[in-house]
């Protein structure tokens, strides 16, 4: 009876620890089924003049079609100035808070605090601003054609006078 007691903790005990070894070691992922980036892969843009930095991870946002962006606002009243983009845009919050506004008057002092965690939608053709005031914040930002920020002043006459009719009171700082 020793014997087997002693035969069974000798064998169970190896094969236990090669099963927990196997199970704690990452698995190869096959590059035509999942491709990713950790952290420390992204590659962040250089922190703008508006305070916020980019990490684009799918597609172009100078080019139309499907992208996702990381942004990232840092604190110190960063934010954008009021804009629009053609298309709908998505945006979930990741981490600190970010702020938005929206209208034609920039006016940090009159936005809405969205912490982690919150989902926002920047409907296409309507103004808005966003950024950070004394924290940084995070979101990860997709939909179609990132790139097309464009205030009335960067467009062609006829799409400027469809842009003024749209937004004629919208303020475009530098």
């Amino acid at each position: 009876m020793k014997a087997t007691k002693r035969f069974w903790r000798y064998l169970a005990m190896p094969i236990a620890l090669v099963g927990m070894l196997s199970l704690s070691s990452a698995a190869e992922l096959n590059p035509a089924a999942v491709i990713y980036k950790l952290p420390d892969q992204i590659p962040w843009s250089p922190v703008d003049a508006r305070g916020a930095q980019n990490a684009v991870v799918v597609g172009d946002p100078a080019k139309p079609g499907f992208y996702a962006v990381y942004t990232k606002w840092t604190k110190g009243n960063h934010f954008s100035r009021p804009h629009f983009h053609p298309n709908d845009r998505y945006i979930a919050v990741l981490q600190g808070t970010w702020w938005v506004g929206s209208g034609p008057k920039f006016d940090p002092a009159n936005t809405t605090a969205m912490p982690a965690g919150s989902f926002v939608t920047h409907f296409g053709k309507q103004v808005h601003w966003d950024g950070a005031k004394d924290e940084d914040g995070r979101a990860f930002d997709h939909g179609r054609r990132a790139g097309d920020i464009d205030p009335p002043r960067r467009r062609s006459r006829s799409q400027q006078a469809y842009a003024e009719r749209l937004l004629p009171r919208c303020q475009w700082g530098a």
